[in-house]
């Protein structure tokens, strides 16, 4: 009787067997990058008054979390990588101890966004149709 190899992920998060538990897994980073677009843009709309305190870089990230929360909104897998650097870019930029334990919750998220566009591509492929001869 052989045994049934299981990877990591499916031993720390289980299994994603159907496209419902594939959309359930993406809904942290979904929910997390459009509540963190709404903070940026709120942020880019008081710097539009006063530009000193960020800069127009503001507008640029509120904008880019923005469009990354509609792709994973739509199952995009770009988005969830794209989602993945942002969380890594503000890992690596460092902060203090609550900004670090925030960076690593939103890794975590955005790598199990990851699994789970991964997961919805792959249920929703068709299967390829053998040629007959």
């Amino acid at each position: 009787m052989e045994k049934k190899k299981t990877s990591l992920s499916n031993l720390l998060c289980g299994p994603i067997a159907s496209v419902d538990i594939a959309k359930k897994v993406r809904l942290p980073s979904l929910c997390l990058t459009a509540f963190s677009a709404t903070i940026w843009a709120i942020i880019a709309i008081n710097g539009l008054f006063s530009p000193d305190f960020y800069g127009y870089w503001a507008i640029v990230y509120s904008v880019v979390l923005a469009l990354v929360a509609w792709g994973l909104y739509k199952m995009r897998k770009e988005a969830a990588i794209v989602a993945l650097a942002v969380a890594l870019l503000g890992l690596l930029s460092g902060g203090g101890v609550f900004k670090i334990v925030v960076d690593i919750l939103l890794l975590l998220v955005s790598v199990a966004a990851i699994r789970g566009t991964l997961a919805f591509s792959l249920l929703t492929r068709k299967p390829r149709v053998a040629a007959t001869r």
